[in-house]
């Protein structure tokens, strides 16, 4: 072995791993200790030793009536008697409780109601889905060790429609209870190509011309028109184009 001048280091000699390969999992294991480091300090905050049914927080869209969803969703938030938000499961989470009729006793609906979910951040899910519409409206109460929560009951001015329901209603009304942004990018970014889009006129032309068009018929974009393609004798060929509101730039 040689002798080392002044200043000069001997290089070392990894038994596992060569030297160039020790940073990666240098930071590999510092990350990891840090996380674990997080984990317990979580851990170790004490929780409030009890939840307050009147400062637990109800929110979510599953509470306004205008809002049309397949399932209907809101959250509910534990927080203690000290306000501190709960960050993990309550003690006595089973304890809420959420019972959804409709308003008016005259009339009868079936609604699904499961049992509520336990996010384990001290945050529940609850769902609820509607199987018919109702006039008066519906009522939700939340409850915790049979205390309201918040400001349980929520009633839901009618009427209330189901998914299923062909109710029609003013576009600009439909789009502010869904809260859709004035603007898409990635929608704006996909139609780019087009110059103008008349919805109106897809939506009076293209739902008979398609139930009426032939069986297996389908629609695809060639040359940059739109073309329909069918099947002759077990072969796509694709017909001419037909109108289809859609201007090209």
């Amino acid at each position: 072995m040689q002798p080392l001048l002044r200043g000069q280091r001997r290089p070392e000699r990894g038994w596992l791993f060569p030297p160039e390969s020790r940073r990666p999992w240098r930071l590999l294991l510092s990350a990891a200790a840090l996380f674990l480091l997080a984990v317990w300090q979580a851990a170790a905050e004490p929780l409030p030793a009890t939840v307050s049914a009147e400062r637990s927080l109800v929110w979510g869209p599953g509470l306004r009536a205008e809002l049309t969803l397949p399932v209907r969703y809101f959250f509910i938030q534990a927080v203690g008697p000290d306000g501190r938000n709960f960050s993990r499961s309550p003690p006595g989470s089973k304890q809420f409780k959420v019972t959804i009729r409709p308003v008016s006793p005259k009339e009868v609906l079936q609604i699904h109601v499961p049992e509520v979910l336990d996010r384990n951040d001290g945050s529940f899910l609850m769902r609820y889905r509607m199987h018919g519409s109702v006039k008066e409206g519906l009522k939700v109460e939340i409850l915790y060790n049979d205390v309201h929560v918040a400001q349980s009951p929520y009633i839901l001015k009618g009427p209330v429609f189901h998914e299923y329901c062909n109710c029609p209603k003013d576009a600009t009304a439909w789009e502010k209870s869904l809260s859709c942004p004035s603007e898409e990018p990635q929608v704006t970014k996909d139609f780019s190509a087009f110059l103008t889009i008349d919805l109106q006129r897809m939506f009076n032309e293209v739902p008979p011309r398609e139930l009426q068009g032939p069986e297996g018929e389908e629609m695809a974009f060639m040359n940059r028109e739109i073309k329909h393609k069918t099947k002759a004798d077990g072969l796509p060929v694709y017909g001419e184009s037909k109108p289809s509101g859609f201007t090209l730039r």
